[in-house]
């Protein structure tokens, strides 16, 4: 707890509020936009401190998500700027990702897919991809695949 009070990426925001450029490159949205987020998602995603150990809070919580959804970094990239453990990432960015939904939902509309017929067509598409790299290879020849 006093190792991520000191070190995560936290601070880092502190700093940023002086630079809304390099903010905005670190969240992908400006601090007034992350303000707003936050205030919506904040009675969702807030747990409460127990004798044995201190919740994260919902800043933390948050950042560490819209870090994760920003960049695509795994969750064992994220935990050195986090401090936060791999099992508490794998926890908190979903639920955070849901309470974003959730309050979210009624401003944007939002495809459904079947993830299923997702998986399959990426699936079919990187077979097809393959076999099609392969017989290039064994032809000499270069192929462009859409």
């Amino acid at each position: 707890m006093l190792k991520r009070q000191g070190f995560s990426h936290v601070n880092l925001l502190k700093e940023l509020r002086f630079h809304p450029k390099d903010w905005h490159n670190f969240l992908r949205m400006n601090e007034s936009t992350y303000l707003t987020l936050f205030s919506m998602v904040f009675p969702l995603i807030q747990k409460k401190n127990t004798i044995m150990r201190h919740a994260i809070t919902p800043h933390e919580r948050l950042t560490a998500t819209l870090r994760f959804l920003a960049t695509g970094r795994s969750y064992e990239d994220l935990k050195f700027s986090t401090l936060m453990s791999l099992q508490a990432m794998g926890k908190i960015i979903p639920e955070t990702c849901h309470a974003i939904y959730k309050v979210l939902k009624e401003y944007y509309k939002v495809r459904v897919y079947n993830v299923k017929n997702i998986i399959n067509n990426l699936l079919l598409w990187a077979i097809c991809n393959t076999v099609l790299l392969k017989f290039a290879q064994s032809k000499n020849r270069y192929i462009i695949c859409k």
